[in-house]
């Protein structure tokens, strides 16, 4: 989640101080389609807008909000992980592979193409934080 944000916050910065720069227009729009696709997909790993454990509850549970307790049964059990637990982790775990294949992807073709163009115009990029 981290990574997404990072780039929400670089995109919604650039966007920030060249919106009255007609030469980056494309760029600007751009950036707000991937701004809007990053968005899209941090909202499927948890709910940002969720401020107390009852809207959790209320507005559907992400993967983050599903993957957690399975983290406490293992660490705070008096046992090993029952089967039924190693399986849902592992359905978890292929979701959670889906979104990071999402982000690669986002990070490989759209904004790779943003940076190109950024680029071209002399303008900064947006940099990838590690993970």
């Amino acid at each position: 989640m981290e990574t997404i944000q990072s780039l929400k916050k670089q995109l919604e910065a650039r966007n920030e101080l060249l919106q009255d720069v007609p030469r980056a227009s494309d760029l600007v729009e751009g950036s707000k389609a991937l701004a809007g696709k990053l968005d899209a997909l941090e909202r499927k790993l948890h709910n940002p807008e969720a401020e107390v454990s009852y809207d959790i509850l209320a507005k559907g549970a992400r993967l983050y909000s599903r993957i957690s307790p399975l983290l406490d049964w293992a660490t705070a059990g008096a046992g090993a992980p029952t089967q039924g637990v190693r399986e849902v982790f592992a359905e978890q775990t292929r979701e959670l592979d889906g979104y990071v294949a999402e982000l690669d992807g986002l990070v490989a073709g759209d904004l790779a193409a943003l940076n190109q163009e950024a680029k071209e115009l002399d303008l900064p990029g947006i940099w990838v934080p590690a993970r």
